[in-house]
């Protein structure tokens, strides 16, 4: 490797490579050299590929001189652990190093990774030493730090509750996070660290925030929740009692509610996810079904689309849209689209859920949120018109539980109009529509 660096150089890309083949060979092949490319590209593969027993085979392999790099990977991802400590227990010396130096602050103060790392470690070794409780003390200070980057208390929480005694104060914390003041990466990090406590009140803590969750916090709570079944049990509950909707199951976590392994789980699920206000509804459009069954003119369904649904998904002069590209709809059944038309809150697409914002101010607003950041997030309101909002102004966020597009569309159309909507939007992918 020394008498051929542009071969070493091209040697590290291969940590990229498809086939797994090409990455084991790589691996087996880094050791030959202490460059700290080959240690950067082993400790990628390693990462990468932790699952797979060949190649992490291959790795450690030629762990022995990128120790270092390989160690300080497997603490920030949380795998490996178990390989790099039996490896270090014959060079305690080079692991009390490296924890050492993620325990000690740089000139700037701690970086994300080292909080990621200790974490990390601590999840396999829970014995706290005392220089881990001054960097755990420093933890909650930095949690509780607005000014502080989302990053950096993202990975500080994760140091948070593992110490009896602060327990009970640390889970305060943690639950006083879930608001729509604080970005959702610091969020995400406290339902796992709240999840890693487990504790039996872990459900009331989370679904206490409901109305004012992301969708992308909806579903980590939601997948948090269905990881035991004492969580998945009152999680059900929550759903017959209202305060979780069931459109806020998608198809995939309804079927694993259906088909849990737990009979009494797979009982009640059946019976709460298929009846309540959803049963009501499918009653109601039952009575257009017939339409299904008439001939349909494709001409006529523009009309009705136009009138009906073009403010939304296709609206005048090059106005963004308030609902999808009916482009991207998979299921065009006449089946599917009866449903999707008639009865849009049997799942709702995260994405076009509404959310109604109170400011500061008082003021109310109501659209979907288009994107987020650490400090603000963009909600398109009914117009149209997209509004950036700074957290430090939003007093509530609230999710609806209901799709934008409104229940009671069959009011406006009879059975042949539906019919004939439905052939419209069977046919919209071409370009002349």
């Amino acid at each position: 490797w020394d008498e051929h660096p542009d071969l070493l150089k091209a040697s590290v890309r291969l940590a990229d490579d498809p086939p797994a083949a090409v990455r084991l060979q790589a691996a087996c092949s880094w050791g030959e050299s202490k460059n700290p490319e080959a240690g950067r590209a082993l400790a990628k593969v390693a990462i990468r590929d932790a699952g797979n027993p060949y190649i992490r085979a291959a790795v450690f392999s030629s762990a022995e001189p990128h120790f270092n790099r390989l160690a300080q990977a497997a603490l920030e991802h949380g795998v490996l652990i178990d390989d790099v400590l039996k490896l270090g227990a014959r060079r305690k010396t080079s692991l009390d190093a490296l924890l050492a130096g993620l325990i000690k602050p740089g000139k700037d103060g701690y970086e994300p990774e080292q909080f990621r790392s200790l974490g990390g470690w601590l999840n396999h070794n829970p014995k706290v030493s005392p220089e881990m409780i001054k960097v755990m003390a420093k933890a909650r200070e930095v949690v509780a730090d607005d000014s502080a980057s989302s990053p950096l208390r993202a990975a500080a929480v994760g140091l948070l509750a593992r110490q009896p005694e602060s327990l009970a104060a640390d889970k305060r914390h943690l639950s006083d996070l879930l608001t729509p003041r604080v970005a959702s990466e610091i969020k995400l990090a406290a339902v796992q660290t709240l999840a890693r406590v487990g504790d039996d009140g872990l459900p009331d803590t989370l679904l206490k925030g409901w109305p004012n969750y992301l969708p992308q916090e909806r579903s980590r709570v939601l997948d948090t929740l269905l990881q035991r079944k004492e969580w998945t049990r009152l999680c059900l509950k929550a759903i017959e009692a209202g305060a979780v909707s069931r459109g806020d199951l998608d198809a995939a976590r309804r079927q694993l509610l259906l088909k849990h392994t737990d009979p009494s789980i797979r009982e009640s699920a059946a019976r709460i996810l298929n009846s309540g206000p959803r049963k009501a509804r499918r009653e109601q459009i039952e009575a257009y079904r017939p339409a299904l069954k008439l001939p349909a003119d494709e001409t006529r369904g523009r009309a009705v689309f136009a009138k009906l649904c073009a403010v939304c998904h296709l609206p005048p002069n090059g106005q963004p849209m308030n609902g999808p590209d009916l482009r991207s709809i998979t299921d065009r059944t006449k089946e599917g689209l009866f449903s999707s038309i008639l009865d849009p809150n049997q799942t709702v697409d995260a994405s076009y859920a509404g959310y109604s914002v109170t400011l500061a101010d008082g003021a109310t607003l109501y659209g979907r949120v288009l994107s987020e950041t650490s400090n603000n997030l963009i909600l398109r309101l009914l117009d149209g018109s997209d509004r950036q909002l700074l957290r430090r102004e939003i007093k509530t966020l609230r999710n609806s539980g209901l799709s934008l597009m409104p229940e009671g569309l069959e009011a406006g159309m009879n059975h042949q109009e539906l019919a004939d909507l439905i052939r419209f939007v069977q046919t919209f992918e071409r370009d002349d529509k």
